[in-house]
């Protein structure tokens, strides 16, 4: 059976792909890419479970495709994109939570509660 984060990866690719905004050079699968491998290197040194690892890796997929709705609050966007996904697909409702509480904290200024 194929994992969650095979499956959210080739949604949000195929989401840039087909309904990004022509201009938009940041907020894009590139730096999408970019923030999943950076979120995999920071959740190993941290060393965090395989479970913590997957919801990290599954926010960072998620975290900007808000982006294709609404550029100026996409944070918000992107974390109901993201539950809405999730809970079609039949992800577990304390793991999406923890995942749209990670992507909400993306928004300038971040402000983190924890790790």
């Amino acid at each position: 059976m194929e994992d969650m984060l095979q499956i959210v990866s080739r949604y949000v690719t195929t989401i840039f792909g087909d309904q990004l905004a022509q201009g938009i050079t940041y907020h894009n699968l590139a730096h999408t890419k970019e923030a999943v491998n950076a979120a995999k290197t920071i959740g190993e040194k941290s060393g965090i479970s395989k479970n913590q690892m997957e919801m990290v890796l599954l926010a960072a997929w998620f975290h900007d495709v808000g982006i294709i709705e609404n550029y100026n609050d996409h944070e918000v966007k992107s974390a109901e994109l993201c539950s809405e996904f999730l809970t079609k697909h039949r992800y577990p409702k304390n793991k999406i939570d923890t995942i749209v509480h990670i992507i909400r904290s993306t928004r300038i200024p971040q402000r983190p509660s924890n790790l």
